[in-house]
């Protein structure tokens, strides 16, 4: 399944705007869960904003460049512990 995620920002206090699309590991995964996704500098935290998102809606270019998600935020990493 492919999501939309948008990152936490770096101040810590919301999420950025921008949508970023990852395949999705994970089962029963629903808009709003807060999970860890992979990028080029390492992971980061980030928030479900779509779901089944159609493969016809992500760039052809970009598809086998698709990172996966496969952890969600643990309780106590979401308070910054």
């Amino acid at each position: 399944m492919i999501v939309s995620i948008n990152y936490k920002n770096r101040q810590g206090d919301g999420y950025d705007s921008r949508k970023y699309s990852y395949m999705c590991g994970l089962t029963d995964i629903r808009v709003g869960d807060k999970v860890i996704a992979p990028t080029y500098q390492g992971d980061r935290e980030a928030i479900i904003v779509e779901t089944d998102v159609p493969l016809g809606c992500i760039d052809p270019a970009i598809i086998p460049k698709l990172r996966t998600i496969t952890r969600r935020v643990k309780e106590d990493d979401a308070d910054g512990k």
